[in-house]
């Protein structure tokens, strides 16, 4: 499993209530859903070691796979921009949409900075989405 051989411990594996896929709770506080369907969301604390862990930043799996493997990433996810405010249960949950839509959100503190400011890395990773979603919420 890719999210071991990243040194990635597991804390627990279980069915999902709605008997759609397994949930897997890593004990850095990321939460990886395996849907039957094929997609794969990652949330939860720390998501984007576990994303980069298994591919997610910039592809999707070919066909829908079993729980405990993922198929060969070949195909690249249109890319959305998110600007979102201080509701982080609101943000996950459209993370999740977005995905579930076959899109990958673009969440800038979930990015790699590589030395950049704010303003180079939001100039850098603008110009690879497609559109963006403005997320308002009330403050939390």
């Amino acid at each position: 499993m890719r999210l071991k051989a990243a040194s990635l411990a597991v804390k627990s594996e279980e069915r999902m209530g709605n008997n759609t896929g397994w949930q897997i709770r890593l004990t850095s506080g990321a939460i990886v859903n395996c849907y039957d369907s094929g997609s794969v969301t990652v949330q939860g604390k720390n998501p984007g070691v576990a994303r980069a862990a298994l591919g997610l930043e910039a592809a999707i799996p070919a066909a829908p796979v079993g729980f405990g493997q993922l198929a060969p990433a070949h195909t690249t996810r249109p890319k959305v921009f998110v600007v979102y405010g201080h509701n982080p249960t609101a943000r996950t949950q459209l993370d999740a949409m977005l995905r579930r839509w076959q899109l990958e959100p673009l969440i800038l503190d979930q990015l790699p900075s590589g030395g950049q400011t704010i303003i180079e890395k939001l100039d850098h990773f603008r110009q690879d989405a497609r559109f963006a979603v403005v997320l308002v919420t009330p403050d939390v």
